[in-house]
């Protein structure tokens, strides 16, 4: 939940991350790759743009959360064990703090983003848009590119529409 959240992930991104991997590369590159679970098996980069995320990454590479293991996931699962029965428990969890789903986490990763790129506060958040065009497409461009998707128009579904 929380690499969604800080990172951008999506599920099977958070899933198969291999948090020890990550937390390093974070450290010592201030980006994160991503090359497992990602959309069409596109390699993305996720920037470190704040100390939230070195702290995630590092509670999710303790030994408590992911073990030994490559991933977040249990060895002893598959990736269906895992998605049908852990999976729908957080979004269990998550319903019953008025989260809908993972999802709304990753909306909330690119609201933040878009903050930091503007100054001013995601037309969902805001009920408007309060920067110029040519400033809002160009944070698009970048929460597009960091949450793995290839066209700006996407990211309307999580910071609101441009028009």
């Amino acid at each position: 939940v929380e690499l969604s959240r800080d990172l951008g992930l999506r599920v099977k991104e958070a899933s198969l991350l291999d948090a020890r991997k990550a937390e390093k590369q974070a450290r010592e590159q201030g980006q994160v790759v991503l090359n497992r679970g990602t959309k069409g098996g596109r390699v993305r980069t996720v920037p470190i743009t704040r100390r939230s995320q070195l702290d995630t990454l590092n509670k999710a590479a303790q030994t408590q959360i992911q073990g030994k293991a490559r991933s977040m996931i249990d060895p002893s699962k598959s990736w269906k064990e895992w998605r049908e029965r852990d999976i729908r428990q957080i979004n269990d969890t998550l319903k019953a703090h008025n989260i809908n789903s993972i999802r709304e986490l990753r909306a909330s990763y690119a609201c933040d983003r878009y903050e930091q790129l503007t100054g001013y506060s995601a037309l969902v958040v805001a009920g408007q848009r309060e920067v110029d065009k040519n400033t809002d497409r160009d944070a698009r461009s970048v929460i597009s590119n960091e949450l793995g998707h290839t066209r700006i128009d996407v990211v309307a579904s999580y910071i609101g529409s441009s028009a």
